[in-house]
């Protein structure tokens, strides 16, 4: 949290930041430090994010492959990120925001139906996710 906070802050070495790196370095192939700081490097508009997407989908697969379709996204919008957004729902089909990547490119590319449906999609799953978590 602090490597994000100090990038959305506007400083620059956050990601090179001790605290932001440390949690990688005790648990190299641990899903939660590569997506934090794959969320770092995107907000520093750095492809590397895209590497710490895929390190972290090979334990946690839905939460990976929707970071990766969110990255591909914030980086380049005309780049496709319709192949994570939907690898992540074929693991977990209540990964909300891949829902709404999968919506947002519908709409850029016209298919106004296909992109409302997504959208429904993403609202509902992320209304159960609140209803569980109670």
């Amino acid at each position: 949290m602090l490597g994000v906070t100090l990038t959305e802050l506007g400083r620059k070495k956050a990601r090179r930041s001790r605290r932001s790196i440390a949690p990688i370095a005790l648990d190299p192939t641990g899903a939660e430090p590569h997506l934090a700081l794959a969320r770092i490097l995107a907000l520093d508009g750095r492809d590397a994010a895209l590497r710490h997407a895929e390190i972290a989908a090979r334990r946690e697969p839905g939460k990976g492959y929707e970071m990766q379709a969110q990255v591909l996204l914030d980086l380049n919008p005309a780049r496709t990120s319709r192949g994570g957004a939907r690898r992540s729902l074929v693991r977990d089909p209540q990964r909300a925001m891949s829902e709404f990547v999968l919506g947002g490119r519908g709409q850029k590319a016209g298919r106004y139906g296909d992109a409302l449906a997504a959208v429904h999609s993403g609202a509902e799953a992320n209304r159960l996710r609140r209803i569980r978590s109670f």
